[in-house]
């Protein structure tokens, strides 16, 4: 039973702490009259990667101790999130003629595992 806490509660550290950094972009708009769709998605992968590179000297070692839960958090962790940045910024009012980055699903998922595969691969 301590097993599955421990296991649950580095779980939710690690997406309280991917959450904490996607807030910052939270508030980047684009015009949509340019069509910057592709544009906010190669923004996100890269902004992924850098909070992932920047996470790796903040937390210099993985929450989640057992291989195979950390490579399910992998997985799991970006789904999870993507779905709840996307619910949060549902809720929000913003003006029509704008594209936030993560308006979309797939923008707040790639963000996420850009961060969840840099610490998964260099630590």
């Amino acid at each position: 039973m301590e097993f599955i806490l421990e296991v649950l509660l580095k779980f939710i550290g690690e997406l309280f702490f991917q959450g904490l950094a996607e807030l910052p972009f939270e508030w980047l708009k684009f015009d949509r009259r340019k069509n910057p769709e592709g544009f906010a998605f190669s923004l996100s992968a890269f902004f992924g990667v850098i909070v992932g590179i920047t996470s790796l000297f903040v937390f210099r070692e993985h929450l989640i101790d057992d291989p195979t839960i950390r490579f399910i958090n992998v997985i799991l962790g970006p789904i999870v999130l993507g779905k709840i940045f996307v619910a949060l910024h549902g809720r929000r009012d913003h003006p029509i003629d704008k594209i936030y980055l993560w308006s979309s699903f797939w923008n707040a998922y790639i963000f996420a595992l850009g961060v969840s595969l840099t610490r998964f691969f260099f630590i």
